[in-house]
């Protein structure tokens, strides 16, 4: 289908399909009792994740023709010839998801391409996600090509997840405080560029949305401490966002952004990037940093539990449609995360006190978590 469609959104979403699918990959553990049908089965899927790395990335160059150069460093790839690929079109300024859904592709294949064992080509495809990022510190022309765009907008969105599993692998050398102003910072200078075309607007989306995800994945996994000043105004330049008029677009990356950061994971289907929430991680004492789960964390739990308080507001009672649904969206995916942690609540009276309980341990009664959870339980939801 990827190689035959006309449509260039169809050849996107094969590709997001494609990476997500080879994760189910190299995942069997050997057996004895059938060697060679285990040895079979092995150099088949092998074989299948190297077909898909070609698939997606020639689909890219072909759609593409800029990525050429960064793709040709994926050693996986070997001799395969990506020159002279390119196809003839007028735009894609129409369909900007079709670069990106490639992207998002590769980015979903890190994992399998781990089992692999082909670490140089995690680690090279991780670089190749930054460097579509561009800089906004640097000299270089801020989208000098029209396509750039859209690998922007996918390498936004799937970044997030590889640097999650680099950081579980042990395969991550990067600054991820700089890595997460290169988000911020793009963010800004979209904002104060004013720029009205849908194929920005989309791309302010993934920026928050992608930046959302970031930060939740470095603060949930413990190990690397923010500076909470940092953190404060990427979550005020969200919330300014989905309070001013801007495109609905818009308004859905800067909801999506906020719930994200507080790990939702809004728009990650692999859950290769989830951490638990909950986890039983040892906050900063220092006020101006920021460690763990930001609900959790003593500095941020006050900013935090406003914005969700005011993204619940905005479900209930705004007069835009637009918002009043794209918030709704937010609050479910943060809810359904929440109640994924704690697994499925049966009707059975004993599984709903034992998930309380671990709840009540979680969150300290006198938390403000668990005190928008009582004012959300205690709404009075009639007009």
């Amino acid at each position: 289908v990827i190689s035959n469609a006309d449509s260039y959104l169809v050849k996107g979403a094969c590709g997001l399909g494609l990476g997500y699918a080879c994760q189910g990959l190299l995942t069997r553990a050997d057996s004895t009792s059938d060697s060679d049908l285990e040895a079979t089965t092995q150099f088949n899927e092998r074989a299948s994740v190297k077909e898909v790395l070609h698939t997606v990335t020639a689909s890219l160059v072909k759609l593409c023709p800029s990525s050429c150069h960064s793709l040709k460093k994926l050693s996986i790839c070997g001799t395969f010839s990506m020159e002279g690929m390119e196809e003839n079109y007028d735009s894609l300024d129409d369909d900007p998801w079709a670069i990106a859904g490639l992207v998002l592709g590769l980015g979903n294949s890190v994992v399998a391409l781990y089992r692999l064992g082909a670490y140089e080509d995690v680690i090279e495809i991780k670089n190749i996600l930054i460097s579509w990022i561009p800089d906004v510190d640097s000299s270089s022309v801020l989208f000098d090509v029209v396509n750039s765009v859209s690998l922007c907008m996918g390498s936004c969105l799937a970044l997030p997840s590889v640097i999650a599993f680099c950081q579980r692998v042990e395969l991550l050398n990067d600054d991820l405080d700089a890595l997460f102003n290169r988000y911020t910072s793009l963010a800004t200078e979209l904002l104060n560029l004013k720029k009205s075309e849908t194929v920005f607007q989309n791309l302010l989306m993934a920026i928050c949305i992608g930046a959302g995800s970031l930060l939740s994945g470095i603060l949930n996994d413990g190990v690397h401490a923010m500076k909470f000043a940092d953190v404060k105004k990427f979550l005020d330049s969200l919330k300014y966002i989905y309070t001013h008029p801007y495109p609905p677009l818009v308004h859905l990356g800067g909801m999506f952004g906020a719930v994200n950061a507080f790990g939702a994971g809004a728009g990650d289907l692999t859950g290769i990037g989830w951490q638990s929430m909950n986890s039983q991680i040892k906050h900063e004492k220092e006020s101006s940093l920021v460690r763990g789960p930001l609900l959790t964390s003593p500095v941020g739990e006050t900013l935090s539990t406003s914005m969700l308080q005011e993204i619940f507001l905005l479900a209930k009672d705004a007069e835009d449609n637009h918002i009043r649904n794209y918030a709704a969206w937010a609050v479910s995916f943060l809810r359904s995360r929440w109640l994924s942690e704690n697994q499925s609540l049966d009707n059975d009276s004993s599984q709903r006190n034992s998930v309380d309980s671990s709840q009540s341990r979680s969150f300290s009664a006198e938390s403000l978590v668990w005190n928008l959870s009582l004012w959300l339980r205690d709404l009075n939801f009639e007009k």
